[in-house]
């Protein structure tokens, strides 16, 4: 039983989303005009969903399965009728090779919460920024802060 599956219905308490947050991430992220976003281990999808209900497409990330199982239900339960099933996605994977098995350029992409100190490494943590940079390609920093 890995960490995730002993506090699964704990998570969202632990980890709610905090409305502070989502005004930063949309801020950096530029605002949603339609863009495709990527959130690194994503959790049971709870700022996923909240971008996409923002007007983003996100793509949700997590190596945990049972916690992208979590975030595919409450897509199905939690998502306003308003916005198109399709501008959310879950994916089970490794931030370490998201190069390997992601196809799409992303606007942008984050990561919230306690994720990185799951990295063992520094060779661990280079290799997510450079993996991440590898697919958010279209992302400019600099022009957020405008």
């Amino acid at each position: 039983m890995s960490f995730y599956d002993a506090m699964e219905r704990y998570y969202d308490d632990v980890f709610p989303v905090h409305q502070n947050n989502l005004l930063f991430l949309e801020k950096m992220l530029g605002g949603s005009d339609n863009k495709h976003i990527l959130d690194l281990a994503c959790g049971t999808g709870s700022y996923t969903l909240a971008l996409a209900a923002r007007g983003f497409r996100v793509t949700g990330i997590d190596l945990d399965e049972t916690m992208i199982g979590l975030a595919q239900q409450k897509k199905r339960k939690e998502l306003p009728a308003y916005i198109n099933s399709s501008t959310v996605s879950f994916i089970k994977g490794d931030m370490l090779r998201l190069s390997t098995y992601l196809r799409s350029v992303y606007d942008g992409a984050f990561c919230i919460g306690n994720s990185l100190v799951h990295l063992e490494t520094v060779n661990q943590i280079e290799a997510a920024i450079k993996e991440t940079a590898a697919v958010a390609q279209g992302w400019d920093f600099g022009s957020a802060n405008s």
